[in-house]
């Protein structure tokens, strides 16, 4: 009789996010890379709004959507976006900021050109949570 080695396989998930001027951002899907969901309380309804956006990119080497798996910020106060194939995605500080107050502005579509990477977020969906959710 053959004693097998007995291994526990353990995938330890570590869910990314950051907050910027009050809205939360993160990966919708983490395991698997999705949309972007931001978070955050909207003063005149007095409700915290979770909205999802999807993300296209344009790049030297690759243009289409992406699915996100994490986001985390840097000590620059930039983010780096890192999608369901590995690539890391880097956002400059002012662009974060540009993208956080179109979310609180509930912009349908935020475009951003840099030299790096060109990103345009279609807002997909948009909910009222109960207050004190986020």
């Amino acid at each position: 009789m053959k004693r097998k080695n007995n291994m526990i396989r353990m995938k330890h998930l570590l869910t990314e996010e950051v907050t910027i001027q009050g809205v939360q951002l993160q990966a919708k899907s983490p395991q698997t890379g999705g949309p972007l969901l931001a978070t955050y309380h909207d003063k005149h309804l007095n409700k915290d709004v979770a909205t999802t956006y999807n993300i296209d990119v344009d790049t030297f080497i690759y243009d289409g959507p992406i699915g996100i798996v994490s986001i985390r910020q840097t000590d620059s106060g930039a983010c780096k976006i890192e999608d369901n194939t590995g690539k890391v995605f880097n956002i400059n500080q002012k662009h974060i900021n540009t993208i956080v107050s179109k979310i609180k502005n509930k912009a349908k579509t935020i475009t951003l050109t840099s030299m790096e990477v060109d990103l345009t977020l279609t807002l997909t969906s948009s909910k009222k949570l109960a207050a004190g959710a986020v």
